[in-house]
């Protein structure tokens, strides 16, 4: 019935079963899959790169990571140098006291 309204050589029939079958073009087959010698050494491999990658740049953090505390303990302690020094001025004009603890 469909043949009849549609036609018997439409498209729309190629592929519906029961169509007009010597009619349909054959539909090509396609391999869509990547050839790969070995599936599992390969993902193995790209998986212990990406170990490796990320190993590494957490030892570049950790590396920068304990420069940053050393500038920020060289910070400190030139604050308590300029701190102490000021304190000292200070109590030399008699303007403030210090007692120790």
């Amino acid at each position: 019935m469909a043949q009849n309204i549609i036609g018997a050589d439409s498209p729309v029939l190629s592929g519906i079963c029961g169509g007009l079958e010597s009619e349909a073009e054959p539909v090509q087959q396609c391999n869509t899959e990547t050839p790969q010698t070995s599936p599992a050494a390969t993902t193995r491999e790209d998986v212990l790169e990406l170990q490796r990658e990320v190993l590494q740049l957490q030892k570049e953090k950790l590396h920068l990571e304990i420069q940053k505390l050393k500038k920020e303990m060289e910070n400190q302690e030139l604050y308590h140098f300029i701190l102490n020094n000021k304190l000292l001025q200070l109590k030399d004009e008699g303007k403030i006291t210090i007692t120790e603890i």
